[in-house]
């Protein structure tokens, strides 16, 4: 047995080795084979395998531009660029090249026939911008929402050169960065539109002391002197570097903005057959209504007049003339902002619902539920419209003697009814209710613009006959052929209707805008209350097509913080309406529609709504698009539910959407509009009912250093302790902002928001250690109310 498992086991072994020497063997010649022959060096095998690389990436690109050649709109004369990469592509298609599979994804989808052809998302970034990879994770989520392209306001954030270089943010996105996201928009197949400001919202460049002379006013920073030649060569300018940087990744749009230079609506004005233009007449469509000529321009003089007045059940107060510009609390009102009348304003209706449940829910378009607005203006306006005045000191005489000629009973009725309805209330008695009215006029004496001496001039010169208006549609029609001369002529230009909406129709078709401009016209209201027939027919009569504009952020008012996410639902489901019943007027339909996400209202105001708060009422204001006509909201939340990967998705004021979602930026979201609030109606109510602060550490002890130093020792401890729960919420959200902001951004965000409870938390501490070093009080009594604050 022993000699036989001896030669077994030798057996095994040659067997073993034999395996092992021709595995040996095999890999030896196949190494042989496939190593270089002759003369030729790894360094020009991997040189070789760079070229073989190149030509594949070169055959791509000309795929991409096969299959992009209806949005690619740059001139081959003006833009060498794009020449050398067209050529470049023909090269390629010359020579046999191997089929390249391109994914069906990155292939963008005609949206032609949908109800909206084009869905573009706004990103506004002279507020708030996002760090690249931040970006670049937005743009992804916005294609795979469905939407077709992007706007992108730039403004400081643009890497700037040359004469613009000084004026750009110290967080300006660098030349690589902006190749990035534009490079990311193009593989994801968006549409990418810059918009640059050329008319108004300049203020990012006119703030600077250099540039007060190309103001229309020096004494605000918002509208460039249209007169001025240099100065409309620094817009120029602009447009040069962004058409360059923009141009090889395609430029089928280019907003130049124009809104909200100046304020066009009148009702009392120093022509009296202007005064009656808000009289209702019956007629079948706007044609009709004009030809009764009860439609008229708003704009053939310019003199009018802002007033304010009051009137209740027993009295009425004088007629206040307000000056053109005039400060209310902190703010200087320059202009009415459309939508922004005070009985439309968010803090308005929300003293409504709350003291007058099932009341006039104001504003409303219907007159019979604006009695005392039918019986005060009204009797003005019919006053007024008897004669014409001279001049502005003339209106006013006027103005003042039909105001104090109106009995306060011929406005007995309307309250009396008033009255009566507010008997819905359940808050208040009938007897204690005094009914104020009040309605203001925010009407100016002047254009804002059109005014420097350069504009004055141009004016004498060219305009007599359009005036104003002539000059800001020249200037509007020379910056949109300029921008076609740059870009290429396939290029379109789109413009905000701010200025075309009240401009005179014939003066507009004269110039020929209709040819160079598409309008987009915005309304961000709940119901679309700025917009009328009598704007949508102005336009239709001058312009073929007109885009629609929404928005899902940075719309409710200008502090907003926190996303009120069912205000921008009801404002994007309105907008379907308003398509249907005004689409017809304009020869070609509505182009598509532009949802909006403003980070401030203007450079220099303060943050709104901020991206990762706004992201969820993106998805779903852009499903409600691209769902259009279907007024299915359900459908509509549950599209947005499944790309943001929440578990549900609840529409409710400013609560959170879900309390879990996969979306970057959630974390931000959550803890800043659901953890703070929170955290801060803790600590507030914890103040309110602490004894000690409240007897010996309130305003009166901090004023007049007396308190008691024997409850500071219980004071401070419990204010320390507010202050950790307030520094751990703080942290929190630092921490979850830093991957999407620059520093900058976080630090002004929690200043914004978060900053006064800090500030309150260490007033107290500071005034507690204050007041405990004290160690004699003054004498009683102290001179309250004299000179105090």
């Amino acid at each position: 047995m022993f000699p036989l498992r001896c030669i077994r086991r030798r057996s095994m072994d040659f067997a073993l080795k034999g395996v092992i020497l021709a595995t040996l063997c095999l890999f030896i010649v196949h190494m042989t084979s496939s190593f270089p022959k002759g003369d030729i060096t790894q360094r020009e095998i991997d040189s070789f395998r760079k070229e073989q690389n190149q030509v594949i990436l070169t055959k791509q690109e000309n795929l991409d531009v096969k299959t992009e050649q209806h949005t690619e709109h740059i001139s081959k004369r003006e833009n060498p660029l794009t020449n050398h990469i067209e050529s470049e592509a023909n090269v390629a298609s010359t020579a046999p090249v191997e089929k390249v599979e391109v994914k069906e994804e990155q292939v963008k989808k005609s949206r032609e026939g949908e109800f909206y052809k084009n869905v573009v998302i706004h990103f506004d970034l002279k507020g708030a911008p996002p760090k690249v990879d931040y970006f670049l994770d937005l743009l992804r989520l916005v294609a795979k929402g469905g939407a077709t392209g992007i706007l992108l306001e730039w403004e400081d954030m643009f890497p700037w050169t040359g004469i613009l270089e000084k004026f750009k943010s110290t967080d300006a996105y660098s030349q690589e960065d902006v190749e990035k996201i534009l490079g990311e928009a193009k593989l994801l197949k968006l549409d990418v539109i810059p918009l640059v400001q050329t008319f108004g919202h300049l203020e990012w460049i006119l703030k600077y002391e250099e540039m007060r002379k190309y103001r229309e006013n020096d004494a605000y920073p918002q509208v460039l002197c249209l007169g001025n030649n240099e100065g409309v060569e620094y817009v120029k300018e602009m447009i040069r570097q962004v058409i360059k940087k923009h141009s090889k990744y395609g430029l089928p749009y280019f907003h130049i903005g124009a809104d909200e230079a100046f304020e066009m609506r009148k009702i009392f004005t120093v022509e009296a057959n202007k005064n009656g233009q808000n009289d209702r007449i019956i007629a079948v469509d706007f044609q009709s209504a004009y030809k009764k000529g009860k439609c008229l321009n708003k704009t053939y003089n310019s003199s009018s007049m802002m007033v304010f007045k009051e009137i209740c059940a027993d009295g009425k107060t004088q007629l206040v003339f307000v000056n053109e510009v005039v400060k209310i609390n902190t703010d200087t009102k320059l202009r009415k902002r459309d939508g922004a009348h005070a009985r439309s304003a968010k803090a308005t209706q929300q003293c409504w619902e709350a003291d007058f449940p099932g009341f006039i829910n104001a504003p409303t378009s219907s007159p019979d539920l604006k009695p005392m607005e039918i019986a005060v203006w009204g009797y003005t306006t019919q006053q007024v419209a008897t004669k014409n005045n001279a001049n502005l000191e003339a209106l006013k005489i006027f103005l003042k003697k039909a105001w104090d000629d109106l009995a306060v009973n011929t406005c007995v009725p309307p309250l009396t009814r008033i009255r009566r309805d507010s008997e819905l209330s359940s808050r208040l008695k009938v007897d204690d209710l005094k009914i104020v009215y009040a309605i203001y006029l925010l009407l100016f004496n002047e254009h804002f613009f059109g005014v420097c001496k350069e504009s004055t001039e141009w004016i004498e010169k060219n305009g007599r006959k359009g005036g104003k208006q002539l000059l800001a549609l020249a200037h509007l029609k020379n910056i949109a052929e300029f921008l076609k001369k740059e870009a290429g002529q396939a290029t379109e230009v789109l413009a905000w209707h701010d200025m075309l909406k009240d401009f005179d129709i014939k003066l507009i078709k004269s110039l020929e805008l209709g040819s160079v401009v598409q309008p987009v016209v915005w309304d961000y209201s709940e119901n679309i209350v700025t917009l009328n027939e009598y704007i949508f027919s102005n336009l239709a009569e001058n312009f073929p097509t007109m885009w629609a504009s929404s928005a899902y952020k940075g719309a409710n008012y200008p502090s907003a913080s926190m996303s009120d996410v069912k205000h921008y639902e009801t404002n994007n489901r309105n907008w379907i309406r308003t398509k249907e019943y005004q689409e017809k007027k304009f020869k070609k339909g509505f182009e598509g529609i532009i949802i909006t996400g403003w980070q401030r209202y203007d450079h220099l105001a303060g943050l709104c709504e901020v991206l990762p708060i706004g992201t969820a009422s993106m998805l779903l204001q852009m499903q409600i698009a691209l769902n259009a006509p279907s007024s299915d909201m359900q459908l509509a939340r549950r599209k947005a539910e499944k790309l943001l990967e929440c578990n549900g998705f609840d529409v409710d004021g400013v609560k959170v959407v879900s309390q879990n979602c996969k979306f970057k930026g959630f974390q931000t979201y959550f803890i800043y509009q659901n953890e703070v609030p929170a955290v801060f109606d803790a600590i507030n109510g914890e103040l309110e009912k602490n004894h000690h602060l409240m007897g010996w550490a309130n305003r009166y002890n901090r004023k007049y250093n007396i308190s008691q130093n024997w409850y500071h020792r219980e004071m401070l401890p419990f204010v320390q302790r507010l202050v950790f729960q307030y520094e751990r919420v703080e942290g929190d959200l630092r921490s979850s902002m830093k991957d999407l902001f620059f520093e900058n951004t976080i630090d002004e965000f929690i200043f914004e928001n978060l900053g006064a409870m800090s500030e309150k938390l260490h007033g107290y501490i500071d005034e507690i250690q204050r007041l405990d070093k004290l160690r004699v009080w003054p004498k009683r009594s102290f001179p309250v109310g004299k000179g105090s604050k």
